[in-house]
């Protein structure tokens, strides 16, 4: 997990370390806008503030969410947000790979703006050819996808071996993908917020922190679910 590299995300995805995960499921895709609509609709929740593209696309990526409204709507449907090492795990393998299909930029693998700044997401799923190792899509480009894990500059360096979480304390709260046009140029540009962006991220790690309370038209979620989790809702069926 992380990177060799000290020039990767500036520092903050190193060192490189090895941990053991129990097993999980994690969505294929990120949570769609026609998904949102539904548990708002189940729970009373307002809506954010739609994006410049609005709300009508529903096989869309949800964006312009919270952690808070990210960590809602997964208790809502009995999921998890991924912990950051299984989002990574997901995204890259046990090879280390620097993107989901392998270590080589490859543009037509993900919505990206390689050749021209896009100006809005692509549909879930409409880059099959860039799934990660265990048929994941979107993991590099489209949108940034919170994880449940707070930030600390020095947690890879004290992170369990198995099973890490994250620091019990810290400002914020982490984000994975790579869709950041300053990143490697796979996706649409992350705006700045006033007082809300802490750190940057790189093109293996891909990671990015925001304040909790934060919501931009490239913050999305997706989810997870432990398997004991599961196997444990199955016996009381």
């Amino acid at each position: 997990m992380g990177a060799s590299d000290p020039d990767f995300d500036f520092g903050f995805a190193v060192p490189e370390h090895t941990v053991h995960l129990d097993g999980y499921w994690i969505c294929k895709n990120d949570v769609t806008v026609a998904e949102y609509k539904a548990f708002c609709h189940a729970t009373g929740r307002a809506m954010p503030d739609a994006p410049p593209w609005g709300w009508d696309k529903s096989d869309y990526p949800m964006v312009d969410v919270t952690w808070d409204d990210a960590q809602s709507y997964a208790r809502w449907a009995h999921v998890t947000l991924p912990t950051e090492a299984q989002w990574e795990m997901a995204a890259r393998g046990t090879d280390g790979r620097n993107y989901p299909w392998g270590n080589n930029w490859d543009a037509a693998r993900c919505s990206n703006s390689d050749n021209a700044l896009r100006s809005l997401p692509a549909s879930v799923g409409s880059f099959p050819n860039g799934a990660s190792p265990y048929g994941a899509l979107d993991m590099a480009g489209n949108v940034w996808e919170w994880c449940s894990d707070r930030y600390n500059a020095d947690y890879y360096n004290e992170s369990p071996s198995n099973n890490p979480t994250g620091p019990a304390s810290g400002e914020g709260r982490i984000l994975r993908g790579v869709p950041g046009a300053t990143m490697v140029q796979t996706s649409f540009a992350l705006p700045s917020a006033a007082g809300s962006s802490l750190t940057t991220g790189s093109a293996s790690s891909g990671s990015v922190v925001l304040r909790a309370r934060t919501k931009l038209p490239a913050t999305g979620t997706r989810c997870a679910l432990i398997a004991f989790s599961y196997l444990k809702g199955l016996s009381s069926i």
